[in-house]
């Protein structure tokens, strides 16, 4: 299925009226806020004669693609990518965080292979030294989820929310979240509730230990997005189980930090990518 596109002003559809638009100098934000929602599956407008519309598309990527907005807002659900702090603070270089994110999504699942009897056979691949490095990246990307939520929930800018942006995410990312964040309040969009995991394991850890991909095998249905106070429609290949994926590096003196969300991995990051919970 083709990537969503918007509808233009006058042809039938619920396009907004320009004064809805953001300005001109907040188009960029809003058009990450755009790409970020509609890849997690869900389409929100702004208020003034705008109607919430349900996605055909998902994924995560680049969260940074700049084109003004004209004629339709944003698209919601979901966070996540984003950096740590200040002088001297880490930068993206480690690797290229949501480099998918640019290409086209479709909401069409990809089936991810049945779990094996033995959940727990994926260990043998990695060394106890490289099992130390995912857990502690795992248990950093879960502290993050949980402190976020609040944030998320409540769609408001606050000086609280960019330290933790700061916190678990390397300059420039967190400042992109930071710049989400105040258009999810200009649009009063609110992500509430944490995707439930089935299950984790590691896709790739660095022989140094310093770097980790997660896999999870997670479902949408425990969150909530709203605009203006009303429900938005959820993407139809969101309602089962689908996979996600998490990189985390470690630069020297720092701690763990979050490089890349990506919420399609299948197709080669272009569609969800159902998956089966384990018992």
């Amino acid at each position: 299925m083709n990537a969503w596109k918007p509808p233009r002003t006058g042809d039938g559809s619920a396009a907004c009226t320009r004064g809805a638009l953001l300005s001109r100098a907040s188009a960029r934000p809003v058009e990450r806020t755009r790409l970020a929602l509609s890849q997690s599956g869900w389409r929100v407008y702004p208020s003034n004669n705008c109607r919430l519309l349900g996605k055909a598309a998902s994924m995560f990527s680049d969260i940074l693609r700049r084109y003004a907005l004209k004629g339709v807002a944003l698209c919601a659900l979901t966070l996540l990518a984003t950096a740590c702090a200040g002088d001297g603070e880490p930068e993206t270089a480690p690797t290229d965080p949501e480099a998918s994110a640019t290409t086209s999504v479709s909401s069409e699942p990809v089936t991810e292979p049945s779990p094996t009897s033995d959940p727990d056979a994926w260990r043998r691949q990695f060394s106890s030294s490289q099992l130390k490095a995912y857990e502690a990246a795992l248990r950093r990307w879960q502290s993050y989820e949980a402190r976020a939520e609040p944030i998320w929930a409540k769609g408001e800018y606050t000086p609280a929310a960019e330290l933790l942006f700061k916190e678990f995410f390397p300059n420039p990312i967190w400042r992109q979240y930071q710049e989400e964040l105040k258009t999810y309040e200009a649009y009063n969009v609110k992500i509430e509730g944490i995707p439930k995991v089935y299950w984790a394991k590691a896709a790739t850890i660095s022989e140094a230990g310093d770097a980790v991909t997660i896999r999870e095998c997670i479902d949408y249905r425990a969150t909530t997005t709203t605009q203006n106070d009303e429900p938005t429609e959820p993407v139809a290949a969101r309602q089962q189980p689908v996979l996600r994926e998490v990189t985390l590096n470690r630069p020297e003196g720092y701690d763990w930090l979050i490089y890349a969300i990506n919420k399609t991995p299948g197709a080669g990051g272009k569609k969800d990518k159902s998956c089966e919970p384990l018992a």
